[in-house]
């Protein structure tokens, strides 16, 4: 089990730094400050609707985990909803930390560089590619639980 977990952390770790790396060089190769998807008004009412998309679902869930709990017995009921309680609970995190950071964000000019070791490091833009590509990531995330879910009620 604690294999599975550092796997699952070791890829989250590589994700994120794959992110974090597109991130900062996309916006020294393409000019990203006339693109309204990155737009702090977009993120932030697109991360917003994800937020809310996340919450709805958690509350359907929640609403068939009664439904289900007494017919599954605890220890089946434990094995299959908690880990997906968990995701949930992971992806609305994430969202919240990436709301945060683009409210922050957003106090700066989109502009706003920082020179390190001779590469000039579009701070602002990076945020804003940088969250976007996260979001659709726990977008898909939220995806494949809600399948998983559908998967296993369908098969009762």
């Amino acid at each position: 089990m604690k294999t599975k977990l550092k796997t699952k952390k070791a890829m989250i770790a590589i994700k994120l730094l794959i992110i974090l790396v597109i991130g900062a060089v996309l916006p020294t190769m393409i000019n990203l400050s006339k693109m309204q998807i990155l737009q702090f008004d977009f993120l932030l009412n697109f991360i917003g609707a994800q937020i809310g998309l996340s919450l709805a679902l958690l509350a359907i869930f929640f609403t068939l985990i009664e439904k289900y709990k007494d017919k599954l017995g605890k220890e089946k009921f434990n094995i299959f909803f908690t880990p997906i309680i968990n995701e949930f609970k992971d992806d609305i995190k994430s969202y919240f930390g990436m709301l945060i950071i683009i409210i922050i964000a957003s106090f700066f000019p989109f502009d706003t560089s920082i020179t390190l070791f001779s590469y000039t490091f579009k701070i602002v833009q990076w945020i804003g590619v940088s969250t976007l590509l996260l979001s659709i990531i726990v977008l898909w995330d939220i995806l494949n639980a809600t399948l998983k879910l559908i998967k296993f009620i369908s098969e009762l």
